[in-house]
């Protein structure tokens, strides 16, 4: 069967390596993995096996320096509960020697036993102290583990919430640019709680590793022979640990590249519920199912485990894995044959204790693998949150209040002088503003016009300070804007756009109250916002079903239906049925609903001196638009207002400045009677504008 390359896949998707500068491309190499390329540095493969010198270059360059990273996080999570801090590593390590303790009685009372075999005399009193004390250490060790446990999550919790509030203040507060170049969507709470969990598990782990050589040799007292035990129980872990190939400690990239895995995985986003609609209407399942079966057929037998699995398997070592089994009998052998040479008497709890011994090193071995493994990914995380937490915002914060004693009661003063800005990410020749110079006079109604793409939104995000700009200045009152207090600037500025979302988890009283938060408890006020933001009849709809103004449009739920059918009549559905579900609105209510958010915020706040409207009308009919237009011009004493539209008509009439914006510049400026007699770009605009109303 022919290879399947679906339309949109390339056919070799594979060669970031190709892509790569070419004296990059002489130090990496390329695994092909399932439906996987690996890329990793020539030198991360170069030492395997028994190579001791890797692992200690790996502990210098990479692990030492997390030693002032570690110490900063017991610091915090000290100072969250010291107390609780230390009980739990109390009992965590109490939990960690149990089975030392175990392993000394068991190797008492097996003795004890034999002992009274080969005397035919069975010393009870001994025998019964043993048992009573394996059972009290069982017991015991039971109580401690509960005890952990409870423990462990009280911590986890304090721990969890602690950074969780770190984390939300790190993400709300940082701006758009510094979002822009570092993508911090990825880090989660949990991450110092799993950071501190490999630190533990690391430390406890050497710990017991060590303490079971100190017991194993006092078991052992058996001269040269003694040590040779101890070295032979631990060649079957030391093989594992040293002797196994693995890439899970590599920097490495894992990309898939297959074409057919690539359309599979394509197809099955298609199921999403946000699809489903041009899915059906289209009436398209069987053509997705289809593909699916062709790209499946395609795959043929390619092995999907992850790419780490995969190369573990394919590089393992018949030879060192049978070895290793094997190895796990040495100590008995050769226990075996020492005792055959040297002794009339083979000690039969010895080789129990022997079996016992390797399988416990083993599992030492393969616990400090883990922890050694994970202890690195943990820690990058951690750095992460740490360094996103440690960041400094690329729109720096002034220090001048506003307003000042510039300020006029009319409202801001506005001014670009040559002012030019493209966006973070994009080349230097692809500006959104191109030498921008224009003054907006207090309390004036500007209108900024253009097609999509033009600028207009983007000189928006300068007054409110989302960037600044890449050249040039923008002065607010005669002031840079860059040395004016971010938060006071913000306070003054009221903007209202398309872009504004209602916010999920919050009940409609909050998403619009929140405008202006000091005013939120005046019900009244709100209600006030919402008449003015045409959402009234929004929210008596909503008040039917018995919410109204305290309805949460998209609740957070944590909430399932587990081992019924959702189909059976029975009580527990009707409950889960009569559950908190999402109600839904129009993309025009939710219009609505923020403009009443922008109302709340010009009614109730005194800070206010400009008003940014950014084509806020969009999912709204025209008289809905004229509507909140009028609403706005109610609200403009004192205050100055930018409006971005691409519409024409009676806020251009009325306005007092018009900007007519293309390809990043202003082409035109002026009143509406003056550009009209221009005849040039407004002019343009605005008799197409006429004729797609059929006034021409």
């Amino acid at each position: 069967m022919g290879r399947h390359t679906p339309a949109g896949i390339p056919s070799n998707p594979s060669k970031l390596d190709d892509k790569a500068p070419a004296d990059d491309r002489n130090f990496l190499t390329t695994l092909h993995l399932g439906v996987y390329h690996v890329f990793l540095e020539k030198k991360s493969l170069s030492g395997y096996g028994l190579d001791f010198q890797q692992p200690l270059n790996e502990f210098a360059n990479e692990w030492l320096p997390l030693a002032a990273l570690t110490r900063r996080l017991l610091f915090e999570i000290a100072s969250l509960d010291l107390n609780l801090l230390s009980l739990y590593i109390a009992l965590h390590a109490c939990e960690e020697i149990k089975d030392l303790l175990l392993l000394s009685v068991g190797t008492h009372l097996l003795q004890t036993i034999e002992s009274g075999l080969i005397n035919r005399s069975l010393d009870y009193d001994t025998l019964l102290r043993a048992l009573l004390k394996r059972t009290l250490i069982v017991a015991l060790f039971s109580i401690i583990s509960r005890w952990r446990r409870h423990t462990f999550f009280k911590l986890k919790h304090e721990v969890k919430y602690y950074f969780e509030e770190i984390l939300l203040n790190a993400k709300l507060n940082m701006d758009l640019p510094t979002l822009h170049d570092n993508d911090r969507e990825h880090i989660t709470p949990d991450a110092p709680w799993e950071a501190f969990e490999r630190f533990m598990d690391l430390t406890l782990h050497l710990l017991i590793f060590i303490a079971r050589i100190g017991l194993v040799a006092s078991l052992m007292r058996s001269g040269k022979h003694g040590l040779v035990l101890i070295l032979l129980c631990m060649v079957p872990g030391a093989l594992n640990f040293f002797a196994s190939k693995n890439i899970w400690m590599i920097p490495r990239i894992s990309q898939a590249v297959n074409p057919s895995y690539l359309r599979m995985r394509s197809l099955m986003r298609l199921s999403d519920k946000k699809y489903k609609h041009d899915i059906l209407c289209g009436n398209i399942p069987r053509y997705i199912v289809n593909e699916f079966k062709k790209a499946r057929t395609a795959l043929g037998p390619t092995d999907l485990n992850g790419p780490e699995n995969i190369y573990q398997m394919n590089e393992l070592s018949w030879f060192v894995s049978t070895f290793t089994d094997v190895a796990t009998d040495l100590p008995t052998i050769y226990y075996a044959l020492v005792t055959s040479f040297y002794s009339n008497r083979t000690n039969i709890a010895m080789i129990a204790t022997l079996y016992q011994t390797t399988a416990g090193f083993n599992m030492c071995f393969n616990r400090l693998f883990w922890a050694f493994r994970h202890f690195g990914q943990s820690f990058s995380k951690l750095r992460e949150m740490y360094d996103l937490q440690d960041l400094k915002p690329f729109v720096r914060d002034g220090d001048l209040p506003y307003p000042n004693d510039k300020e006029s009661s009319l409202g801001m003063a506005l001014e670009f002088r040559n002012v030019s800005f493209r966006y973070p990410g994009q080349p230097s020749t692809n500006k959104a503003l191109d030498q921008i110079s224009v003054r907006i006079q207090p309390g004036q109604l500007v209108v900024i016009l253009g097609q999509n793409g033009s600028g207009k939104s983007t000189l928006i995000n300068l007054v409110a300070r989302m960037f600044d700009a890449s050249s040039g200045q923008v002065l607010v009152d005669g002031s840079d804007i860059r040395c004016l207090k971010i938060s006071d600037l913000r306070d003054a500025v009221a903007v209202l756009t398309q872009q504004h979302q209602l916010f999920p988890s919050l009940s409609i009283l909050e998403n619009v109250g929140i405008g202006c938060p000091d005013a939120m408890i005046n019900e009244d006020k709100v209600m006030a916002a919402v008449r003015k933001g045409g959402a009234e009849g929004v929210v008596k709809k909503l008040a039917a079903g018995g919410s109204g103004l305290h309805t949460v449009l998209d609740p957070f739920t944590d909430q399932a239906l587990l081992q019924v059918d959702e189909k059976e009549d029975c009580a527990l559905v009707r409950k889960w049925k009569g559950m908190t579900k999402m109600a839904d609105v129009s993309g025009g209510e939710r219009q609505r609903l923020v403009a009443a958010r922008a109302f709340m915020r010009i009614d109730n706040s005194k800070k206010v001196k400009l008003i940014a409207v950014d084509e806020p009308t969009s999912a709204l009919d025209r008289v809905g638009e004229h509507e909140m237009f009028r609403k706005l011009m109610e609200a403009k004493a004192g205050k100055t207002m930018l409006f971005v539209t691409h519409h024409l008509g009676l806020m251009t009439e009325q306005a007092d400045l018009i900007l007519c914006m293309k390809n990043g510049k202003i082409v035109e400026q002026g009143k509406h009677g003056t550009l009209l007699a221009k005849q040039g770009e407004y002019f343009k605009l605005f008799s197409a504008a006429q004729a797609l109303m059929g006034k021409v």
